[in-house]
């Protein structure tokens, strides 16, 4: 990821899976897009949020890159253009 981020969206109020199910459906929509995902770094948490994307959205490549800042972990998402 490089240069200024395009957009920012505040996800943190809703529900986990309503997170996941927005993150995913963006990087269906924005295949030449790299979605920056920040999490808190309690134990497992970019784990899980790996796995339900990966599970929900098999064709997204989901990486953990690692500490943002102190107290959060940052995954990157995107989707291979289909063609």
């Amino acid at each position: 990821m490089s240069g200024p981020p395009k957009a920012f969206v505040d996800l943190h109020r809703l529900p986990e899976d309503a997170r996941i199910d927005i993150i995913g459906t963006y990087a269906l929509q924005h295949p030449s897009e790299k979605i920056a995902v920040p999490t808190d770094d309690e134990p497992n948490k970019p784990e899980r949020y790996k796995k339900k994307l990966q599970t929900k959205f098999p064709q997204l490549i989901v990486e953990i890159i690692g500490p943002l800042t102190p107290g959060s972990i940052l995954l990157r998402v995107s989707c291979p253009p289909q063609g």
